[in-house]
Protein backbone atom coordinates (compact mmCIF):
# COMPACT_ATOMS: atom_id res chain seq x y z
CA UNK A 1 0.00 0.00 0.00
CA UNK A 2 2.74 2.33 0.88
CA UNK A 3 4.63 1.89 -2.42
CA UNK A 4 0.98 2.70 -4.00
CA UNK A 5 1.12 5.68 -2.42
CA UNK A 6 4.36 6.55 -3.53
CA UNK A 7 3.58 5.66 -6.98
CA UNK A 8 0.39 7.97 -7.08
CA UNK A 9 2.03 10.24 -5.47
CA UNK A 10 5.09 10.20 -8.13
CA UNK A 11 2.40 9.88 -11.06
CA UNK A 12 0.25 12.61 -10.00
CA UNK A 13 3.47 15.33 -9.72
CA UNK A 14 4.80 14.02 -13.04
CA UNK A 15 1.42 14.71 -14.94
CA UNK A 16 1.44 17.99 -12.81
CA UNK A 17 4.58 18.84 -14.34
CA UNK A 18 4.29 17.67 -17.72
CA UNK A 19 0.65 19.39 -17.91
CA UNK A 20 2.31 22.90 -17.27
CA UNK A 21 -0.45 23.11 -14.50
CA UNK A 22 2.01 25.09 -11.89
CA UNK A 23 1.31 28.40 -11.78
CA UNK A 24 2.94 31.72 -9.66
CA UNK A 25 -0.70 32.35 -8.50
CA UNK A 26 -2.44 29.54 -6.48
CA UNK A 27 -6.02 28.85 -6.29
CA UNK A 28 -8.15 26.13 -4.96
CA UNK A 29 -8.63 24.44 -7.61
CA UNK A 30 -5.19 24.20 -8.69
CA UNK A 31 -4.07 23.43 -4.74
CA UNK A 32 -7.32 21.01 -4.15
CA UNK A 33 -5.58 17.59 -5.50
CA UNK A 34 -2.46 18.26 -3.34
CA UNK A 35 -4.55 19.86 -0.27
CA UNK A 36 -6.96 16.81 0.51
CA UNK A 37 -4.09 14.28 -0.69
CA UNK A 38 -2.30 15.70 2.25
CA UNK A 39 -5.49 15.07 4.65
CA UNK A 40 -5.93 12.10 3.23
CA UNK A 41 -2.38 10.93 3.83
CA UNK A 42 -2.44 11.77 7.49
CA UNK A 43 -5.86 10.44 7.89
CA UNK A 44 -4.56 7.28 6.39
CA UNK A 45 -1.48 7.48 9.04
CA UNK A 46 -3.72 7.63 12.36
CA UNK A 47 -6.08 5.54 10.84
CA UNK A 48 -3.74 2.75 10.37
CA UNK A 49 -2.40 3.23 13.66
CA UNK A 50 -5.38 2.77 15.33
CA UNK A 51 -7.06 0.07 13.67
CA UNK A 52 -4.21 -2.20 12.28
CA UNK A 53 -1.19 -1.15 14.50
CA UNK A 54 -3.02 -0.07 17.35
CA UNK A 55 -5.02 -1.96 20.43
CA UNK A 56 -5.16 -5.52 20.29
CA UNK A 57 -8.22 -6.84 22.00
CA UNK A 58 -9.15 -10.83 22.43
CA UNK A 59 -12.26 -12.12 21.77
CA UNK A 60 -12.97 -15.63 22.50
CA UNK A 61 -15.95 -17.45 20.28
CA UNK A 62 -18.08 -20.21 21.53
CA UNK A 63 -16.27 -22.83 20.37
CA UNK A 64 -12.87 -21.38 21.82
CA UNK A 65 -11.43 -19.18 18.49
CA UNK A 66 -9.42 -16.50 19.57
CA UNK A 67 -10.15 -13.12 17.47
CA UNK A 68 -9.36 -9.29 17.35
CA UNK A 69 -11.80 -7.52 18.57
CA UNK A 70 -12.91 -5.12 16.51
CA UNK A 71 -15.82 -4.15 17.69
CA UNK A 72 -14.53 -2.68 20.69
CA UNK A 73 -11.39 -1.09 19.12
CA UNK A 74 -13.77 0.62 16.94
CA UNK A 75 -16.49 1.57 19.78
CA UNK A 76 -14.28 2.83 22.00
CA UNK A 77 -12.33 5.12 18.91
CA UNK A 78 -15.91 6.45 18.18
CA UNK A 79 -16.81 7.24 21.63
CA UNK A 80 -14.41 10.46 21.49
CA UNK A 81 -16.51 12.88 19.58
CA UNK A 82 -13.04 14.55 18.45
CA UNK A 83 -11.85 10.95 17.04
CA UNK A 84 -15.13 11.05 15.02
CA UNK A 85 -15.42 14.39 13.79
CA UNK A 86 -11.78 14.16 12.54
CA UNK A 87 -12.39 11.00 10.81
CA UNK A 88 -15.95 12.31 8.97
CA UNK A 89 -13.57 15.51 7.99
CA UNK A 90 -11.06 13.21 7.05
CA UNK A 91 -13.42 11.09 5.30
CA UNK A 92 -14.82 14.60 3.27
CA UNK A 93 -11.74 15.04 1.92
CA UNK A 94 -11.24 12.27 0.69
CA UNK A 95 -14.40 12.21 -1.36
CA UNK A 96 -13.16 15.73 -2.70
CA UNK A 97 -10.00 14.20 -3.60
CA UNK A 98 -11.83 11.22 -5.12
CA UNK A 99 -14.13 13.56 -7.23
CA UNK A 100 -11.25 15.92 -8.33
CA UNK A 101 -8.96 13.01 -9.03
CA UNK A 102 -11.94 11.24 -11.45
CA UNK A 103 -12.73 14.27 -13.29
CA UNK A 104 -9.21 14.41 -14.40
CA UNK A 105 -8.38 10.88 -15.04
CA UNK A 106 -11.82 10.54 -17.20
CA UNK A 107 -9.99 13.42 -19.47
CA UNK A 108 -7.27 11.37 -19.91
CA UNK A 109 -8.19 8.20 -20.75
CA UNK A 110 -9.78 9.97 -23.68
CA UNK A 111 -13.18 8.75 -23.69
CA UNK A 112 -15.20 9.83 -26.14
CA UNK A 113 -17.02 13.07 -24.90
CA UNK A 114 -20.40 11.53 -24.72
CA UNK A 115 -19.53 8.68 -22.45
CA UNK A 116 -17.26 11.12 -20.44
CA UNK A 117 -20.64 12.67 -18.15
CA UNK A 118 -21.52 8.42 -17.70
CA UNK A 119 -18.00 7.79 -16.39
CA UNK A 120 -17.72 10.72 -14.37
CA UNK A 121 -21.24 9.95 -12.74
CA UNK A 122 -20.40 6.21 -12.14
CA UNK A 123 -17.15 7.78 -10.83
CA UNK A 124 -18.99 9.77 -8.58
CA UNK A 125 -21.24 7.61 -7.32
CA UNK A 126 -18.49 5.11 -6.06
CA UNK A 127 -16.74 7.87 -4.52
CA UNK A 128 -20.31 8.82 -2.34
CA UNK A 129 -20.78 5.42 -1.85
CA UNK A 130 -17.01 4.96 -0.47
CA UNK A 131 -17.67 7.82 1.84
CA UNK A 132 -21.19 7.33 3.31
CA UNK A 133 -20.27 3.81 4.30
CA UNK A 134 -17.36 4.91 6.37
CA UNK A 135 -19.32 7.89 7.67
CA UNK A 136 -22.25 5.56 8.30
CA UNK A 137 -19.50 3.34 10.45
CA UNK A 138 -18.34 6.52 12.56
CA UNK A 139 -22.05 7.04 13.30
CA UNK A 140 -23.19 4.08 14.32
CA UNK A 141 -20.28 3.23 16.59
CA UNK A 142 -20.42 7.05 17.85
CA UNK A 143 -24.53 7.18 18.40
CA UNK A 144 -25.69 3.64 18.50
CA UNK A 145 -23.19 1.25 19.14
CA UNK A 146 -23.06 0.05 22.73
CA UNK A 147 -19.73 0.89 24.67
CA UNK A 148 -17.83 -2.21 24.87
Amino acid sequence: MLLAGIIHVMCASYNTLKDGKLQARWTWKSLALSLTGTVVLVFLVVHLNTFRFGKHYKFVTSDGVVLRDLHRLVAESFASPYYSAFYVVSVGALMLHLFAGWKRTVLRLGLPREYRAGARAIGEFAALGVAALFVGVVAYAHFAAPQA
